[in-house]
């Protein structure tokens, strides 16, 4: 049995991981920004939590005590173009999935290097290698997270410290809920906007059921040597792999296919 802290459980994935990983007997810290919203989980300690801030971070970690794993699930997506997108949302938007990561990550590390054992999951995204239009600042944040999860894994393998990263395409959470969006139908990119949202709706007929994203994790984290970074379902494994062996012209062709641009073969 671990013990597991994981960010972001008031809804979706954090959720469903925290009830999955309880269910299979470990020993589960649901945190959240509001801890209200953790009221009827039941898992071992439900705790207030916000990534974007230190104090909180180092409150929460001290609250915790032994940490065996932590699963960075916390936050949100920004869909807009790159133009439009506001300065200060795009600054919270890299306070919380990668500032975030990066503080909670400076958190448990001593406890977890002290011991020699300790794991850290990172919840990434397909976007993170290769993004769609208008989730530029969505996508940067992802790509920011497996880059420095690839160095943190190697830093800290002597130590007996596992770093993986689990991503994912559609998936059943509220994270289109929670979605900051730019209103975008009086501008040029209303065009652009329409036919990714079609393109959107086309690939969430199918999303991946929430559960199946908490048993991935949990074959990661209980894995003798768990691999760097690990997709979601066998679909997306190969779909992912398949858009990594295009070139970036190729991949680009592809988009704009996708899109229904005319000139998409030039």
């Amino acid at each position: 049995m671990a013990r597991v802290l994981i960010t972001g459980c008031s809804s979706g994935i954090g959720r469903a991981t925290a009830l999955h990983l309880t269910n299979a007997g470990h020993e589960v810290i649901a945190t959240a920004r509001n801890p209200s919203s953790l009221a009827d989980l039941a898992v071992s300690a439900r705790l207030r939590l916000d990534v974007t801030d230190d104090d909180s971070v180092a409150n929460a970690v001290a609250e915790a005590g032994r940490i065996d794993v932590l699963i960075n699930n916390a936050g949100f997506s920004v869909w807009a173009p790159a133009e439009l997108c506001p300065v200060a949302k795009a600054t919270q938007l890299v306070q919380t999935n990668l500032l975030g990561v990066m503080r909670m990550t400076q958190a448990v590390l001593p406890q977890m290097r002290q011991r020699r054992s300790g794991r850290i999951i990172q919840i990434s995204s397909t976007s993170a290698r290769r993004p769609s239009p208008l989730l530029s600042h969505y996508a940067a944040t992802k790509a920011a997270v497996e880059t420095f999860s690839l160095a943190l894994r190697a830093e800290v393998r002597e130590f007996g410290i596992w770093v993986s990263v689990v991503g994912m395409g559609a998936v059943q959470s509220n994270i289109g809920e929670n979605r900051f969006t730019v209103a975008t139908d009086d501008t040029d990119y209303a065009v652009v906007m329409a036919r990714v949202r079609r393109r959107n709706q086309r690939l969430m007929s199918t999303p991946a059921p929430a559960q199946e994203v908490a048993a991935t994790i949990q074959a990661v984290m209980e894995a003798d040597e768990p691999e760097y970074r690990v997709y979601v379902g066998e679909a997306m494994r190969r779909t992912v792999a398949e858009l990594a062996a295009l070139s970036d012209a190729e991949f680009e062709r592809r988009m704009l296919i996708e899109l229904g641009f005319a000139d998409a073969g030039k």
